[in-house]
């Protein structure tokens, strides 16, 4: 699988999800995804309420046509917290944007219980009567369980589906989804799916498994998924998913003092380009802003970060910003990407070099700079494909010069050597592999 922010970010092909062709004259429009909201709902209730009014206000002028929500609406699931979110957030469901919601650990009862399963809470404020009369709503996998429901939306010629997965889904809600998706593609192949669920895409940048923190082990789940095995067994079987995005996971013990944003781009079974999406900002206790690019650590409860997806059907691009309604700015940490929807290849990263001293055997060590061509992004993991190579740990990213010191165990095992892309090609690697020129590694592609 490919990492986030690199070789995930060099795909060239992926089936179609539109044509120039056909969208020429369409205007662009955007898609809004709350992140957890749970520290502004009990502490920034400032910053909470302008992230909802600021949507409302802007439906027209930035052409929003759906609210997504990654879950942990509430800190703690008291009837006060899904109270103030249910008024903030009927400011833009009453503008008429369709939305959909899902529960986070942190709004299951008592005190983010998952093994319970109790959202009682959740689901007499965000279950399926909220969708209730909504010619958006297609369904929910139990007509008392909000938190897996799915509606859908358009705009112009392009159509989406949106489903959102209980946090760590059971049979049930697989069942459901299955079910949902393989009529879909049956009577509508061109319309495009979007998995919403709470926990997916942790801090490191990778899907998480059962063993790792914060995911089921952690939470004492037996009856659901973990992240990884909800992608091997659902979501890169669908032919018409095209993106999944999560919140929930942070770094152990560790206060980012920012938003945390991660991207994996793979390639599903019917050959379609999934762009899975994580991003976290209930950290985020920077105020103040410095030379308006920085800001200064301290306050709490977040400040209010959406993540906004601006599609250009006349350029078949999405692009990805993080706007804070209550400052007025995008995170100046975090500058945003542009994917291509036809070809997945995130436009500003061409080839990632590798500068000194890889050895190319079972296992080396190393250490050296590993430097990004045109790189933008502001938090850096390394790579992994097929676990042909993987680096372990003490990865330190030097954001002014865009290079990563690394001192690590690297695995890379079996990468093979060819001139140039059509060299590779000419020997029968397949598209989207990994092969090397020297000590560049470089991604097969049309």
């Amino acid at each position: 699988m490919f990492k986030s922010l690199l070789l995930g970010s060099l795909l060239k092909q992926g089936t179609n999800i539109t044509t120039g062709d056909c969208c020429a004259n369409e205007s662009d429009f955007e898609i809004v995804v709350f992140p957890d909201t749970q520290n502004m709902v009990e502490q920034n209730l400032a910053s909470g309420k302008a992230m909802a009014d600021w949507v409302a206000a802007n439906k027209d002028i930035a052409n929003i046509k759906a609210v997504l929500h990654v879950g942990d609406i509430t800190n703690n699931p008291f009837d006060v917290q899904f109270q103030r979110a249910d008024v903030w957030f009927k400011a833009f469901e009453d503008k008429g944007i369709p939305f959909l919601y899902t529960a986070g650990n942190h709004d299951y009862q008592p005190g983010w219980s998952i093994p319970g399963r109790n959202l009682t809470l959740f689901n007499t404020y965000f279950g399926p009567s909220r969708y209730t009369g909504k010619p958006f709503y297609i369904s929910s996998v139990t007509p008392t369980r909000g938190e897996s429901s799915a509606v859908r939306f358009s705009a112009g010629s392009k159509k989406f589906v949106a489903v959102s997965l209980e946090l760590f889904p059971r049979q049930d809600t697989i069942d459901w989804a299955t079910a949902l998706l393989t009529s879909l593609y049956a009577s509508e192949p061109d319309t495009e799916v979007i998995i919403v669920t709470h926990g997916y895409i942790d801090y490191r940048g990778e899907i998480a498994d059962a063993t790792a923190v914060y995911s089921t082990n952690f939470y004492s789940v037996t009856d659901g998924l973990a992240p990884s095995d909800l992608y091997t067994t659902f979501i890169k079987k669908m032919p018409n998913i095209r993106y999944v995005i999560g919140g929930h996971f942070l770094i152990p013990n560790v206060n980012a003092m920012k938003g945390l944003i991660e991207k994996i781009t793979s390639i599903g079974d019917s050959g379609n380009t999934i762009h899975q999406i994580f991003v976290n900002y209930q950290d985020d206790n920077r105020t103040g802003v410095s030379s308006g690019v920085d800001f200064t650590p301290g306050g709490g409860g977040g400040n209010g970060f959406l993540m906004r997806m601006k599609f250009s059907p006349k350029n078949n691009t999405v692009n990805f910003t993080f706007f804070s309604p209550i400052l007025g700015i995008n995170d100046p940490l975090a500058p945003g990407f542009t994917l291509n929807t036809v070809t997945g290849l995130e436009e500003s990263i061409d080839t990632l070099a590798i500068e000194k001293n890889l050895v190319v055997k079972d296992e080396a060590r190393f250490q050296g700079k590993v430097a990004f061509e045109s790189l933008t992004r502001w938090r850096i993991p390394f790579v992994s494909y097929d676990h042909t190579l993987k680096t372990l740990d003490n990865l330190k990213y030097d954001e002014t010069t865009n290079t990563l010191t690394l001192d690590a165990k690297i695995l890379a095992a079996n990468i093979p050597e060819y001139t140039d892309n059509a060299a590779a090609v000419t020997a029968g690697i397949p598209v989207n592999r990994i092969y090397r020129t020297g000590d560049i590694l470089k991604i097969v592609h049309v």
